[in-house]
């Protein structure tokens, strides 16, 4: 009986994770596509055709399953809209099932919706926001210090290194290849990063950040999926080395 009553808590736990995982998805979808605008906070509108959602449209599972009569419009549900909902939510139900309930897995869900904002908006718009690197940051480093006091200086060191060694790899960057190989939205990010990782982390994110950009260039330039010169966008492949590092944890 006891074991009975653990397991249904256990499962549970996981579903609520997996719901505010969706309801994150909700906050992020609104935000990749109000803060590249640079316009004041508004309602969630159509990616279509720009007119604003009714309530209940916010959620893009409710909208996509809802017949088409009850839709404001004839543009259907974003792709990008489901995507970010159902991955932020089965990762977050991944993480409790995995990782049990602890206020360490809150902060990396959290984590892992901002860095999901970032990959957005960089695919998207090419722009990684300081809007969202900036207050990033300093949550990382102020949850972090919460859950160990002893070790604050790990995360404004790793948020200085990560920093530091982009902001060098820009400036190099420039020198060879000329404006945009490396830009400061990707050198922010490294530092916001950092802060999120530790000092004994931001090394393993940019390693297999790094790994995983190189990667897909060989194959994409075998493939001629792009040419050479071209540029893409790097912040998925760290927000990729950032995720390995936090799940490392």
């Amino acid at each position: 009986m006891v074991m009975s009553q653990q397991l249904e808590m256990a499962i549970g736990f996981v579903i609520t994770a997996g719901v505010l995982g969706v309801v994150a998805g909700v906050v992020v979808n609104w935000l990749a596509t109000t803060l590249p605008a640079a316009v004041r906070v508004r309602p969630a509108v159509c990616q279509g055709c720009q007119r604003p959602l009714l309530w209940w449209e916010w959620l893009g599972l409710a909208r996509a399953a809802a017949p088409r009569r009850l839709q404001g419009c004839d543009c259907g549900t974003g792709v990008r809209q489901l995507a970010v909902e159902i991955c932020l939510g089965l990762w977050f139900a991944t993480l409790v099932a995995w990782r049990g309930v602890s206020w360490q897995v809150v902060v990396v869900a959290i984590f892992s919706a901002i860095l999901v904002l970032v990959v957005v908006t960089d695919i998207e718009h090419r722009r990684i926001l300081d809007a969202v690197t900036y207050p990033g940051a300093v949550l990382a480093v102020v949850s972090n210090t919460l859950l160990a006091p002893r070790t604050w200086w790990q995360w404004l060191a790793g948020a200085a290194v990560g920093y530091s060694i982009f902001w060098i790899a820009g400036v190099v960057g420039r020198r060879l290849f000329g404006q945009g190989a490396l830009g400061g939205g990707d050198v922010k990010l490294a530092g916001m990063i950092g802060a999120m990782v530790g000092i004994l982390g931001i090394w393993q994110a940019l390693v297999f950040g790094s790994l995983a950009a190189f990667v897909y260039c060989g194959v994409a330039l075998v493939t001629k999926r792009v040419g050479r010169g071209e540029r893409f966008p790097f912040g998925p492949f760290m927000v990729l080395g950032t995720v390995v590092s936090l799940v490392w944890w």
